[in-house]
């Protein structure tokens, strides 16, 4: 029984996730369709045998699926639920799709993906009005030393100004780019002194490991934002603890030193493994002198204090959210597209794709960390859907998009006939896809 529930709770997040994401996309065709005359005759949410359904006053079929891994709208004339078209020397009733113009179905083909990414820009602009927009100030607090930054001439203190020519206002615009970068180099402007200087950077490669505790890619060039040296939280048992020191505390020295920045503190901590040292720490106004001798793990100190957190959210007017969630939409897929070329010219691990498996695991993963977190998923993953149903694979809009343009470019059609191996040879790639990153989900879980 435990058992049951278990795969049940993987099973109820991913739908929440991907039933309505793929209710929108259908939704965004449908309506466009229905603009341009076109009659629907079936609204699917989910492939295969029917669960349930209504019939509506307009004739179309509103139905969910057993199989919830996509859906379809059918159109008047279509010879399939892919929208393939039918070989008949009939001619076409004026409702049917194939008997509007090109640019009219090209419409319908892009409103699903559009109404997608109008989705995710929703999401985020509700997010960025009720919580705000995460704001880390853009002050370095800590260059590691060696690392390519370190190498450039950065320095703790310098103020971010510009990355690659645009204007910076949060740390985390430095890390989105990171997190996208394999190597290319980045121009950075900083403000030091009054001046401002300008470094390009090249930043090395690292690997971090995902839910499934595959290595992911990214950028990094060795700097940290500036965090205050302030205890938000002692962990019970720790060196800390018995010392005395408190959440709350704010280190000023230790020994002679003056303390800078929490980095700083973890550095000269790191580095007195099991050796006492003097706390003098600011509360309640005063000063306090404190000893604390920091636990030896493999030759570094810890002494089991975290940082008061420098993340904070920031107030944008409705205006501004709308338009903040319109550029984080844009950013994300313009980044997805990236990682995807570079997948493609192999500078990136195809190990990052998940599939149906994935995408359960780490809907309930994000769930459990909280509801805000959940719907900021919700729209990462209508911009997947969005983007891979653009791509000029048929049975995919974007097949459709392509026939199109080829119909335009020959001023006719395509035969049924063509249409019809197109697709069966672009489902074929598509169902060895999803194969192929399912097996690939499943062996991460069982490894």
């Amino acid at each position: 029984m435990d058992l049951i529930v278990d795969k049940i709770n993987y099973i109820w997040p991913f739908l929440a996730i991907i039933t309505p994401v793929v209710f929108v996309h259908e939704l965004g065709h449908y309506l466009v369709a229905r603009i341009n005359g076109v009659r629907v005759e079936v609204f699917s949410v989910g492939f295969g045998p029917e669960l349930f359904g209504i019939d509506d006053r307009h004739g179309t079929r509103w139905r969910f699926s057993a199989l919830p891994l996509g859906g379809y709208v059918k159109f008047a004339g279509d010879a399939d639920v892919a929208s393939s078209s039918a070989e008949s020397d009939e001619p076409l009733p004026s409702d049917s799709f194939y008997a509007k113009s090109v640019g009219k179905r090209s419409a319908i083909a892009f409103a699903g993906p559009f109404a997608n990414l109008l989705l995710a820009a929703a999401i985020f602009a509700v997010f960025f009005i009720v919580v705000g927009q995460r704001y880390t100030p853009v002050e370095i607090g800590t260059v590691r030393a060696g690392s390519p930054a370190a190498v450039a001439g950065l320095e703790p203190g310098d103020r971010l100004v510009e990355l690659n020519g645009s204007r910076v206002e949060r740390f985390e615009e430095l890390q989105f780019t990171l997190l996208q970068s394999l190597g290319e180099p980045i121009t950075l402007a900083v403000e030091r002194g009054g001046q401002e200087l300008e470094f390009t950077v090249k930043p090395e490669i690292v690997e971090v490991l995902d839910a499934f505790d595959r290595p992911q890619q990214l950028g990094d060039i060795g700097v940290r934002p500036f965090t205050p040296a302030s205890v938000s939280q002692v962990v019970a048992g720790s060196p800390a603890e018995r010392g005395g020191l408190q959440a709350g505390d704010k280190i000023l020295r230790i020994g002679d030193a003056a303390i800078e920045s929490f980095d700083h503190l973890r550095t000269i901590v790191e580095q007195n493994a099991a050796t006492p040292l003097t706390f003098i720490v600011e509360r309640d106004g005063g000063e306090v002198a404190l000893t604390v001798t920091p636990d030896d793990v493999n030759g570094t100190g810890r002494i089991g204090v975290y940082p008061e957190e420098q993340t904070a959210f920031r107030d944008l007017g409705v205006g501004e959210s709308i338009w903040a969630g319109v550029e984080h939409t844009y950013a994300l897929a313009a980044a997805n597209l990236r990682a995807i070329g570079q997948m493609i010219v192999g500078a990136r691990s195809t190990e990052q794709l998940s599939g149906p498996v994935g995408i359960a695991v780490m809907s309930r993963s994000v769930l459990e960390r909280g509801v805000a977190g959940f719907v900021e998923f919700a729209a990462l993953i209508s911009i997947a859907l969005g983007l891979i149903n653009l791509f000029p694979i048929p049975p995919l809009d974007g097949g459709h998009l392509l026939y199109n343009g080829l119909e335009a470019a020959f001023r006719r059609p395509l035969t049924a006939k063509i249409q019809q191996i197109g697709a069966t040879v672009g489902l074929t790639l598509v169902i060895a896809l999803m194969v192929w990153v399912t097996t690939k989900d499943i062996m991460g879980l069982t490894s």
